[in-house]
């Protein structure tokens, strides 16, 4: 059964850490993002809404594949629970403006 053109993608878990920032807008926290994914070697592309990130940051997050007709594949995040790259411990939940309509 081919699924229909309405479906939503299914949902992955993203943990790893975030090896480059390659923008991020601090007006309304949307950054792209390269993330090396534990146990993986390839560098993955991640954009969505949070409101601080920084390179060597390790993350937490879950998010949709989706193609953009511009930049390709990526995973897009709702948010993301994270660790700062000095180890001073877990910060909140990095929520999204759009991330209650995600979470739908």
């Amino acid at each position: 059964m081919q699924p229909s053109a309405n479906s939503t993608p299914p949902k992955e878990t993203l943990v790893g850490s975030v090896e480059r920032v390659t923008f991020h807008n601090e007006d309304n926290g949307f950054p792209v993002l390269k993330v090396k994914p534990r146990g993986k070697r390839d560098l993955g592309p991640v954009v969505g809404h949070v409101a601080s990130i920084s390179a060597g940051d390790f993350i937490h997050a879950v998010g949709v594949w989706i193609t953009d007709r511009a930049h390709g594949l990526q995973q897009e995040i709702a948010g993301a629970d994270r660790k700062h790259s000095a180890g001073r411990g877990r910060s909140a939940l990095l929520c999204a403006n759009r991330g209650a309509a995600m979470a739908a």
